[in-house]
């Protein structure tokens, strides 16, 4: 039978487009001195798709905070993907959907001037520098810190990066899975470093 894993998220190209299945909200509560609050309201997103001799955990879903408007992979028209580089599986960005934004993803990312998380997947990196210098255009930048994290079933490698030109850095995360799949994850600023660790807390693969 199939279940959900907990895990982590991403996406590049030989793949398929996500579907997303809807939305819902869910309110996370917090408890202080005894009094419990609610604290900013989650929405659920699901993805998937890709053909089939994709791993099962190449479909995923994912929790983010509502300021967020969510753009799947589906809806955009990646121009790269045909040179071997597909958008992102998932873009989260505030005011604007991503592909309202005349923009690309490495474009976003190098600007650092909006709050947004990035989630992408893909067959064949071993490690979160892979992914720098795929999606970082201006070059890796200096690591601030890096640390190994466990959410529920995975170990995460989360690092916090400069972003070359601009004054905030970059919080960034990466997974491993099975059958050569791993997922990267990453913001455009320190503003959205929070709210990463809220999608990485809730996301689940397929198995």
């Amino acid at each position: 039978m199939r279940k959900w894993l907990v895990a982590a998220t991403l996406l590049v190209a030989s793949c398929g487009s996500s579907t997303p299945s809807g939305s819902a909200g869910v309110t996370s509560p917090t408890t202080t001195g005894g009094v419990t609050t609610p604290q900013a309201q989650l929405l659920t997103v699901n993805a998937g798709g890709g053909n089939s001799s994709l791993p099962l955990a190449w479909s995923f879903q994912v929790q983010y905070p509502a300021r967020y408007l969510v753009t799947d992979d589906w809806m955009l028209t990646g121009y790269n993907s045909q040179g071997g580089v597909a958008p992102p599986r998932l873009a989260f960005t505030v005011g604007s959907q991503f592909m309202s934004l005349n923009s690309s993803a490495f474009d976003l990312l190098k600007a650092g001037d909006r709050d947004c998380i990035l989630i992408w997947s893909t067959l064949g990196f071993q490690s979160i520098s892979d992914w720098e210098r795929l999606t970082r255009t201006a070059g890796p930048g200096p690591v601030v810190s890096e640390r190994t994290q466990q959410f529920g079933s995975f170990t995460f490698v989360v690092r916090e990066v400069v972003v070359a030109g601009t004054p905030s850095n970059a919080s960034e995360a990466f997974v491993q899975l099975p059958q050569n799949l791993s997922y990267f994850f990453t913001t455009c600023n320190a503003n959205s470093k929070a709210d990463l660790f809220t999608v990485l807390q809730t996301f689940r693969v397929r198995s």
